[in-house]
């Protein structure tokens, strides 16, 4: 039971985050349905050395997805080897979390 709530809560998240972006993709514009395959880009990227670097509450946090319509436009979304741009994104994701609590 526990393992179908984990995909639900994931699920719905996904959701709430192609809210937030209006199904549009935040690289060229368009339509996340018209112009391809739905997907989450993170602006910081999923990787094992990411989750070491920042932790998986930053990683997996929703303000580091964003909807993308395809492939090229989720290679657009990534930030990680912009320093200024990823410091910015943590430090609003912390702030968030703070918020949360």
């Amino acid at each position: 039971m526990e393992k179908i709530m984990d995909e639900l809560e994931k699920k719905d998240e996904r959701v709430a985050i192609f809210k937030r972006d209006r199904w549009t993709c935040q690289a060229c514009g368009r339509s996340v349905y018209i112009h391809g395959t739905p997907q989450l880009a993170h602006a910081i990227a999923n990787t094992k050395a990411n989750r070491k670097k920042y932790g998986s509450e930053i990683i997996d946090h929703p303000l580091n997805r964003k909807a993308v319509c395809c492939l090229k436009c989720n290679d657009k979304m990534n930030i990680e080897f912009n320093p200024v741009e990823s410091e910015k994104l943590v430090d609003r994701i912390l702030a968030q979390i703070e918020v949360d609590k």
